[in-house]
């Protein structure tokens, strides 16, 4: 089990969750410490299996309905350096923003096409590194808009693109605010800067129907996992292929941690594997479900500085959070 800060009601000077930030820290006005420095496992696993290296449920995050912090079909889940944990509400047709613990925060979104509204976001991004009224980027999929739309990462909409995009299925945000979409139409992925200015395109021969993909904090490089080819596919920030590896069927999140591991969920199994920088199968666990530690759809993935793993729990309207074993922390 992990313990987090507590976050406070907003108060002058701290930002709008009741947080001040300095240099390797926050802290707030009842004296609670939040370190930014990472935490970081240590992989030990003797292969896959439910051994002493197994995750195990911690708890869960929202709940069915249509209000503040209840889900229709969570669709895609992200972290940010605090950490605050971000998801994408596909049916709701919204962004929920909460705590580690699973406390509510804020929250932007409704059904529409102007500015800062959504029909069907399907993926949501958080800007790796310093968060502040001014600083972090949270990037937005609105498939049906068939647009990217970007926010700080408090809910105030900064800007919105998608042209020449189409069927976009999610992005991916590296530290310095550019933002990386997966777009079905091109079966590839496009960089864009911070304010949605193109960079560059990139894919492989390879790529079947590419579909998550993720930053390595590790290396700066772009982790792409393709549904159709069951694989994951590195590439770095400007385009070049790395090098690639098999993952379970069905794929169809991905996330990957301060040490280079990679985390996949199968939709259809209802699992998580986790895969080591090399690509070997560390561990796997879950099974179809509702119960805790039990999955139904499992689609987004994110992974926090000290290892815990968020899932989109899709068909039961929640994200669950896993814990590493004590011992392996």
């Amino acid at each position: 089990n992990f313990h987090d800060p507590p976050f406070s009601s907003n108060t002058a000077g701290a930002d709008p969750i009741g947080w001040y930030t300095t240099s390797g820290f926050s802290y707030n006005q009842h004296g609670d410490l939040a370190v930014s420095a990472p935490i970081v496992a240590t992989d030990i696993c003797p292969g896959s299996g439910t051994g002493p290296c197994a995750y195990s449920s911690d708890h869960f995050i929202g709940s069915s309905g249509t209000g503040p912090g209840q889900f229709q079909r969570p669709w895609s889940v992200a972290v940010d350096s605090r950490p605050v944990v971000y998801v994408s509400d596909l049916d709701n047709d919204n962004i929920q923003v909460f705590n580690p613990s699973g406390n509510y925060l804020t929250g932007w979104g409704s059904a529409g096409s102007g500015q800062g509204q959504f029909l069907d976001p399907n993926g949501v991004a958080a800007q790796p590194g310093a968060i502040g009224p001014s600083s972090g980027l949270v990037g937005v999929t609105d498939l049906g808009n068939n647009r990217v739309e970007t926010f700080t990462p408090f809910g105030q909409f900064t800007t919105a693109w998608g042209g020449g995009l189409g069927a976009i299925r999610s992005l991916t945000v590296d530290s310095g605010g550019n933002v990386y979409v997966v777009d079905g139409a091109s079966g590839a992925i496009v960089k864009f800067g911070p304010t949605g200015a193109f960079i560059t395109s990139f894919r492989t021969n390879d790529f079947q129907v590419p579909w998550d993909a993720a930053i390595d904090p590790s290396t700066g490089n772009i982790a792409v996992l393709d549904s159709q080819a069951d694989r994951v596919f590195r590439f770095t920030a400007a385009g070049a292929f790395v090098d690639s590896f098999p993952v379970t069927a069905a794929p169809e999140g991905v996330a990957v941690d301060q040490s280079g591991n990679t985390y996949v969920t199968d939709v259809n199994a209802a699992i998580v594997t986790k895969y080591a920088k090399s690509g070997a199968e560390v561990v796997r666990w879950g099974a179809p479900g509702s119960a805790a530690g039990e999955l139904n759809r499992p689609r987004g993935v994110a992974v926090d500085m000290s290892s815990n793993v968020y899932v989109a729990d899709t068909e039961n309207d929640r994200v669950q959070v896993f814990a590493l074993a004590a011992s392996q922390l």
